[in-house]
């Protein structure tokens, strides 16, 4: 859908039926139709919007719940990816995820014998450093909002 000269696809996704294998493919037309970025650039996204939809399904969503994610593509050539979830899952608090994301990065900057984490890392080490800027807050509905902008102008 056009709004306002910006592409916008907006998608409430079933929380138990997380991993989403069409999310990839439609994400991955939506970008090379209307960006043009490097394949490797596609890829990334795709990984930015699994570790958002993981961590709302897995974190901030009970089974029933609906996550919504929202694509926004603009003529000055930003890509909004915003998940929301709506907070019945068991970490929904901004500063423990906030707290979460900077211990992680941390430990990315550590050599590869003392970071032996396995799990935590994707808001971390590919959501932030992949993404121009990045928000979470909380919404509406009492869960939490996570919204990675890219540039495409920077990226090759």
């Amino acid at each position: 859908m056009r709004e306002n000269n910006k592409v916008v696809l907006n998608l409430e996704l079933p929380a138990k039926k997380y991993p989403y294998p069409d999310l990839r493919i439609i994400t991955q037309d939506l970008i090379k139709t209307f960006m043009s970025v490097s394949e490797r650039w596609v890829q990334r996204i795709e990984l930015i919007v699994d570790e958002l939809i993981n961590n709302a399904a897995e974190h901030g969503s009970a089974p029933e719940d609906y996550i919504n994610i929202v694509f926004r593509i603009t003529d000055d050539n930003l890509i909004k990816i915003c998940v929301e979830d709506k907070g019945t899952g068991e970490k929904s608090d901004i500063d423990h995820i906030k707290n979460h994301i900077e211990k992680h990065r941390s430990l990315g900057t550590m050599d590869n014998l003392t970071n032996i984490t396995v799990r935590g890392r994707g808001l971390a080490h590919i959501v932030t450093k992949w993404s121009d800027s990045w928000t979470i807050e909380k919404n509406k509905k009492g869960g939490i909002t996570f919204e990675s902008t890219i540039n495409t102008n920077c990226i090759n």
